[in-house]
């Protein structure tokens, strides 16, 4: 099969400006195989992909690319703007993408094997996105002095 319908769940701590959050996840994305490589495109959220040799490395990029976002959004915000930033970000559906991830479940209904070695969930499971502050951060203080307190 050249494309595999996936879904996500990251758990992810976000150092912004003046605040750590604690961003928990469950997106959709759609793993498609190419020549050279893998790519990952975002279904839910739609706007990032990232490619990798094989698999494995297509979802390491993917992750650390998702972490990169919101790590950029978090620096430039007040803990509420994040949080709202996040959340629109992450509800962003690429529409055509997800066309193909539909199509990519019917094909994957028809066979009576999990083609993948990943837990199966199903396709209709709720896709959420929360944000949590953990605590405030002095702008003098170190990211490892802030995981220390906490």
């Amino acid at each position: 099969m050249n494309r595999l319908p996936l879904l996500f769940s990251f758990k992810e701590m976000v150092f912004g400006d003046g605040f750590l959050a604690e961003v928990v996840a469950k997106g959709r994305m759609l793993a498609e195989k190419e020549k050279g490589g893998v790519w990952i495109y975002g279904v839910q959220p739609g706007g990032l992909s990232a490619g990798g040799k094989d698999e494995n490395q297509a979802y390491m990029e993917f992750k650390s690319t998702f972490i990169e976002i919101l790590s950029h959004m978090a620096k430039k915000s007040t803990y509420e703007e994040f949080k709202e930033e996040a959340r629109k970000f992450f509800h962003e559906v690429c529409d055509p993408t997800l066309e193909d991830w539909k199509a990519s479940v019917i094909e994957i209904r028809k066979k009576t094997t999990n083609p993948t070695t990943f837990k199966s969930e199903s396709a209709e499971s709720p896709r959420s996105i929360r944000v949590k502050r953990i605590c405030s951060v002095s702008k003098k203080t170190t990211h490892e002095e802030t995981v220390l307190a906490a």
